[in-house]
């Protein structure tokens, strides 16, 4: 029952495109497993009220396919302790643009990263307006700044240098 294949689990990663939804995901199993020391409690409606629709249906499909009984709080427990674990493990991509991004856009950014780099990540956007244009990636400790403020900082300072220097 050990939750350890991406490709496997492809219904929920399409689900979780940034660091927000992965927290939300991540902060209701883990009331889920409080629900252990409820014993007055119909274990399985209780965990429906719990989780987002959309990871109870994982749950479930998850649960028919592997022939977990979800009315077995045991086998439950140990289902959403091995989600915890993997989705701790997903690598997050840290980006920093200038403007705003739609929600639409930071999917499309989120797939087209995991369609080329064969990792399941999630992203977290974030907004400073002083890169100008471009952006700036952090991912599994490295750092790259393709923003034009840099450009400007560097290369583009060198250029127009020439540009104002007397021939």
């Amino acid at each position: 029952m050990e939750i350890n294949n991406a490709n496997s689990h492809r219904i929920m990663l399409d689900q979780i495109y940034t660091l927000h939804e992965l927290q939300i995901y991540l902060r209701s199993l883990k009331t889920a497993e409080n629900l252990r020391f409820e014993q007055s409690i119909n274990f399985f409606e209780e965990l429906r009220n719990t989780l987002p629709s959309l990871l109870m249906k994982y749950l479930q499909d998850y649960a028919e396919s592997n022939k977990i009984n979800l009315q077995n709080q045991e086998q439950v427990l140990k289902l959403s302790v091995d989600l915890v674990n993997y989705l701790e493990s997903i690598p997050v991509v840290e980006l920093t643009f200038p403007i705003d991004l739609t929600y639409r856009q930071i999917i499309k950014i989120c797939k087209w990263w995991r369609t080329n780099s064969n990792d399941a990540v999630v992203v977290n956007i974030k907004i400073n307006p002083e890169l100008l244009s471009g952006l700036t990636i952090a991912f599994k400790g490295k750092y790259f700044d393709y923003s034009l403020n840099r450009w400007l900082e560097h290369e583009g300072a060198v250029a127009i240098a020439k540009l104002l220097t007397p021939t």
